[in-house]
C-alpha cells in the first residue's frame, strides 16, 4: 500500500497521480522508484508529497516563501486531500484492472 510508505502524516502518491498533478498543483515531490505493491503485479513508480515549510518559517530569499500567508494553510490542506484522493482512486483502479 502507497500508505505505508508514507511518513506519518505525509502522502505518497503512484506515477500515473504524479503525472497527472505535477503541474497542476504548486507541490514539490520526491521520487521513491519503482516500489513493489500488494496486489499489483508490477512494480509502481512512488514519489513522496514534500512538506510545505510551516507558516512563518525564516526561509531567507528562497522561492518557497508564500506570497500570502494566509491562503497557505488553506491551499496545503486542499492540495493534501486532492492528491490523497486522487492516489486511493488510482490504488482501487490498479487493483481491480490487474
Amino acid at each position: 500500500h502507497l500508505e505505508s510508505l508514507a511518513d506519518p502524516g505525509r502522502i505518497c502518491i503512484s506515477g500515473p497521480v504524479y503525472d497527472q498533478v505535477k503541474s497542476k498543483l504548486a507541490l514539490d515531490f520526491d521520487s521513491l522508484g519503482a516500489k513493489t505493491l500488494k496486489n499489483i503485479d508490477r512494480p509502481v513508480i512512488v514519489y513522496k508529497v514534500r512538506p510545505s515549510p510551516a507558516p512563518g518559517a525564516d526561509l531567507g530569499d528562497s522561492d518557497l516563501a508564500p506570497e500570502d500567508d494566509s491562503a497557505t494553510p488553506q491551499w496545503t490542506s486542499f492540495a493534501t486531500t486532492f492528491v490523497g484522493l486522487a492516489g486511493i482512486v488510482m490504488i482501487v483502479w490498479a487493483y481491480y484492472h490487474s
